[in-house]
């Protein structure tokens, strides 16, 4: 009888053991399934934007390539990538930056890499890359560190700016330059002649300033209409052009006012030559050319013989130089 009830004892312990075991089974198989269908859906999401960046990176129309840390080695680039700078997908990956010889600015690449290890991205720097062809095109690239099949890569993103810059550059280009003549306006003639002036303090370098009026504009214009004074006007830019050196600075500063900067002047004494030079010139375009006109011009120079005469060049008035006139 004692041992009856012991056994019912036991028994009862054990099924009260496997009860609390198969609670304990059941319990944790479904944190397990819990656990299977997280991470289920957090694959099929990892794998969706996975499919989404993909899909992203091959067809979006910025520039887009992934580099390795180290050594800037190309893993993956898209089509604008390629297309942009002139290669074949598969002439790119395996090859370093540095290899292919992208950077057209060293300094501007260790820029890159020293902000992108500091702060983990760059955002927005200008940079200049060079074309498979050699040829330099600018992009707006920002980077950022990400994390690839469990390797540390760089993403890079980049907008092709090179229209931007050149249409910028024409700009300011036609901001100093007179529309007519193909020379620098009266703005851009006294911008740089400011800088070569105070360049010449510097180094105490000799210049002469000219200021030259085309003569009977006026007459020309009325006798034969107003193109063919923009006519005389265009063909006296062209003979100063021909006449001055590259790096003399011309400009229309007024109606028929040009002025002229001579910036490597050697001679203590070039008028002379200056008025030679011009005589001859002007005689060739008229005997030459054939117009219902004679151009010619009237010529003031002032000569700089020291730095601080120099730097105040531009603020010379027309009526101190007429002073020393010489009459073409």
């Amino acid at each position: 009888m004692a041992i009856s009830i012991e056994n019912a004892r036991i028994h009862d312990r054990l099924e009260k053991l496997v009860e609390k075991r198969t609670s304990e089974l059941r319990t944790s198989y479904e944190q397990l399934r819990k656990e299977i269908a997280e991470r289920k859906k957090n694959e099929e999401s990892l794998k969706i934007s996975e499919e989404k960046f993909a899909k992203a990176f091959r067809h979006t129309p910025s520039l887009m390539a992934i580099t390795t840390v180290d050594d800037s080695r190309i893993v993956d680039v898209n089509e604008s990538f390629a297309g942009v700078l002139g290669y074949r997908h598969e002439e790119l990956i395996g090859h370093t930056t540095l290899g292919l010889n992208l950077w057209a600015n060293p300094e501007k690449r260790e820029r890159f890499i020293d902000k992108l290890k500091q702060d983990k991205e760059v955002r927005n720097m200008e940079v200049e890359v060079r074309k498979k062809s050699g040829d330099i095109c600018f992009v707006l690239m920002s980077a950022a560190i990400i994390h690839l099949n469990g390797e540390t890569h760089v993403l890079s993103i980049a907008t092709d700016i090179t229209d931007r810059k050149i249409l910028e550059e024409q700009l300011q280009t036609a901001a100093i330059t007179d529309e007519l003549t193909g020379v620098y306006n009266r703005r851009g003639f006294f911008a740089l002649a400011e800088q070569q002036c105070k360049l010449a303090d510097r180094t105490k370098r000799r210049m002469s300033l000219l200021f030259l009026d085309v003569d009977d504009l006026k007459i020309i214009n009325d006798q034969f209409g107003h193109k063919t004074g923009d006519q005389a006007l265009e063909d006296t830019a062209s003979i100063l052009k021909h006449t001055f050196r590259k790096s003399d600075i011309i400009g229309r500063i007024g109606g028929d006012e040009f002025a002229v900067l001579l910036t490597e002047q050697t001679e203590s004494d070039i008028g002379p030559v200056i008025s030679h030079n011009i005589r001859k010139n002007f005689y060739l375009h008229n005997r030459e050319m054939g117009r219902k006109y004679n151009l010619s011009i009237s010529i003031a120079q002032l000569d700089c013989m020291d730095g601080p005469r120099a730097a105040s060049i531009v603020l010379i008035t027309k009526q101190r130089l007429w002073s020393r006139l010489l009459l073409f």
